[in-house]
């Protein structure tokens, strides 16, 4: 039988992963696009950074949201004190 992992990656890898990509290609395709309209090439390099950092900052706070509210939805455990099975003791 072959030996399969049983996880995978999770959602918050998944998450940063693609928006990471997404982060990237935007920006560089938004510098491209402003060197297109004849903008210096110092303004198309701000203008992708600012995008990259933005939507960088839009996946990082998306996953922070996500891992908050999956916090608030688990059930907390009131943990009681151990009982003693029988043993001696006082």
């Amino acid at each position: 039988m072959a030996d399969s992992r049983s996880g995978g990656p999770t959602l918050e890898a998944a998450w940063l992963g693609f928006g990471q990509c997404v982060a990237v290609a935007a920006g560089a395709a938004f510098a491209l696009l402003s060197l297109l309209f004849h903008v210096p090439v110092w303004v198309a390099a701000l203008r992708g950074g600012l995008l990259f950092i933005c939507l960088w900052m839009v996946v990082r706070a998306t996953l922070w949201l996500v891992a908050a509210l999956r916090a608030d939805a688990q059930p907390h455990e009131r943990r009681s004190a151990p009982r003693n099975p029988g043993g001696k003791g006082g």
